[in-house]
């Protein structure tokens, strides 16, 4: 899929998310490399820095419906995250002598990819259900481990329904900030520990609002160039816009239709 560089007050483009995902995921790891643990600037980096993960499995699952090679999609983020893992290591070994801290976040999206592959493949439910959980015990020795994998399956069960996608981001928000709770039971006052359980879930609800304004600028832009997007036919070929916009009139047809460049059907936004 085609990204768009389009800037307009209607929303963010997925660059700009992309974008801010880098810079929240590095406060996150200088708060957890260079800063004192229990700081207030700490706990604020850190809970700044939850943007990053949901954002980043969210593109995955719309990534895995669009991209042309799921094949090249998983080997490039298998590159990625094999390139990823010794400075991770380094970074987050608390003494002088490297050691393995667990597999980066880019291996985790790779367990999330093959969950996504299973679900899309084979018959026997038994099977992809064993499958299913098997990646998901994998993903324990993982950052985000558990919980990417469950959000992918939010995601998925949600497609390109905005209802059903308030719902994934909700639940995911209320899980996470649930195990936060538990996490800081006996470590921390009833009032620290439920301030630092709202500020984990905030990161995931701007996430969620940040991927609704894309959303909304996408069809202002389709508005934009070919009018009232209601007004395509279904089934009648259509072709893409100039490449300035990079978007695809065959995924922004609220009506499946063929396009006539790639030979993909539309989806529903």
């Amino acid at each position: 899929m085609y990204q768009s560089d389009t800037k307009s007050h209607g929303g963010w483009s997925q660059n700009v998310l992309k974008y801010i995902a880098m810079g929240t995921m590095l406060l996150n790891h200088i708060a957890a490399i260079f800063l004192p643990a229990g700081t207030v600037l700490c706990e604020l980096f850190t809970a700044v820095g939850y943007f990053t993960a949901i954002s980043m499995v969210y593109f995955l699952v719309e990534g895995y419906g669009y991209t042309r090679s799921k094949r090249n999609y998983f080997f490039r983020l298998l590159l990625f995250a094999g390139i990823s893992q010794l400075p991770y290591d380094l970074a987050f070994s608390e003494t002088d002598t490297l050691k393995f801290c667990g597999l980066n976040m880019l291996f985790t999206l790779c367990i999330c990819f093959g969950i996504l592959w299973v679900l899309e493949h084979g018959n026997n439910c038994r099977i992809k259900g064993v499958a299913v959980l098997a990646l998901i015990l994998l993903s324990s020795i993982s950052d985000w481990a558990w919980l990417a994998p469950i959000f992918t399956l939010l995601f998925r069960w949600a497609g390109k329904n905005r209802t059903k996608e308030a719902i994934a981001f909700a639940v995911a928000a209320l899980l996470f900030g649930g195990m936060n709770v538990l996490g800081g039971l006996g470590r921390f006052s009833l009032e620290e520990n439920l301030l630092y359980a709202f500020l984990s879930m905030a990161g995931i609800g701007t996430s969620a609002l940040g991927i609704f304004l894309r959303a909304r600028l996408q069809r202002s832009i389709y508005r934009k160039h070919d009018g009232n997007a209601a007004a395509v036919p279904a089934g009648r070929p259509i072709y893409h816009p100039d490449r300035r916009h990079g978007l695809h009139l065959c995924q922004l047809s609220p009506q499946p239709v063929p396009c006539v460049r790639c030979g993909g059907k539309g989806t529903t936004l």
